[in-house]
């Protein structure tokens, strides 16, 4: 973690002390969450789901006692095993980014990090509920327990049958990602048919919930956060415009990772405060360029037709 993200703040404090910004003074360094960074790394990954897969015999009983709701007790606990699920929820949005870097022509909203582990976390108990009372659902797991692996009589192979359900929970997210342009634009047709929505427009929340909610904490008064304070310029955050028409430009497109973005609180008595936002270059995929005259932080700019990145003095690894 401190290799791939906390790293690159003591870059920045040095290039803020050396070629500060423009005229201002002062310098307040907010910064981001690297949860993204951890949970899309492939080592992190799959060492979670072999941990799920060393349990199968506790995960299946947990399927089991999820599939009945006499004791609320039971299925609570149920639930809570199966929230470990959401390791597949993540390995399958990043094979979902590999493949949707690939084709680079489907519409797909990259998923907010707090919302899909609170979405998981609480829906994997009556998920698994409503399997247990769909008949597709129980045709295709009777199948896996029963047909796929010999077994005695006297027994029952359910590996198989986690396996089934390990895919399921993989798949929603990528299904949620993929439905909620189409249903967006579908709506926008019926309300509007003058009104032209881009093809890749963004349509999910400018920021994650959580992070939007620590850094309207950090900017504001430390007594009080919700007290007004003066007008502030914000900066940056090219990117972020960028993707939301664009989405090939991002790394990874299943999940939204505006999170790990730092800020910078600007200051100087007697002119507006601003802030700067400010992306990681290993987030973004984009070509990399040297200007003869490197500024502070890194640029996104055009040049014959595409994005390219202007490096910021001392190859900055940040990104207005």
């Amino acid at each position: 973690m401190w290799r791939r993200y906390y790293c690159h703040y003591s870059h920045l404090v040095r290039s803020l002390r050396q070629h500060g910004y423009e005229t201002h003074d002062t310098f307040k360094v907010i910064i981001g969450d690297p949860a993204t960074i951890v949970l899309l790394d492939p080592v992190v990954c799959v060492a979670f789901i072999v941990d799920s897969l060393a349990s199968i015999d506790y995960a299946s009983r947990a399927m089991l006692r999820a599939t009945q709701i006499e004791s609320l007790v039971t299925f609570g606990l149920a639930t809570l095993y199966l929230s470990r699920v959401l390791w597949f929820a993540y390995a399958g949005l990043t094979m979902a980014s590999f493949v949707l870097k690939r084709l680079r022509t489907i519409p797909f909203v990259p998923l907010d990090t707090t919302t899909l582990a609170l979405s998981i976390s609480i829906l994997a108990g009556p998920l698994t509920y409503l399997q247990s009372r769909t008949l597709v659902c129980i045709d295709v797991y009777n199948w896996a327990v029963a047909c796929v692996l010999p077994c005695p009589s006297y027994a029952n192979e359910t590996i198989m049958a986690c396996i089934v359900y390990s895919a399921t929970v993989a798949l929603a997210p990528f299904a949620n990602g993929l439905l909620v342009p189409v249903i967006h634009r579908f709506y926008h047709r019926k309300v509007s048919v003058a009104t032209r929505i881009p093809r890749f427009a963004s349509y999910a929340p400018a920021m994650e919930i959580k992070h939007q909610l620590l850094l309207a904490i950090a900017v504001s008064h430390p007594c009080m956060w919700w007290h007004r304070e003066e007008a502030m310029t914000v900066v940056g955050g090219a990117f972020h415009r960028i993707t939301s028409h664009e989405p090939a430009y991002r790394k990874n497109m299943g999940l939204a990772q505006r999170s790990a973005d730092a800020h910078v609180l600007c200051g100087r008595p007697g002119v507006p405060r601003v802030r700067l936002n400010m992306t990681l270059v290993q987030l973004i995929d984009m070509p990399l360029e040297t200007p003869p005259k490197p500024r502070t932080l890194g640029s996104i700019k055009t040049s014959n037709g595409a994005f390219v990145i202007h490096c910021g003095a001392n190859q900055s690894p940040w990104v207005l």
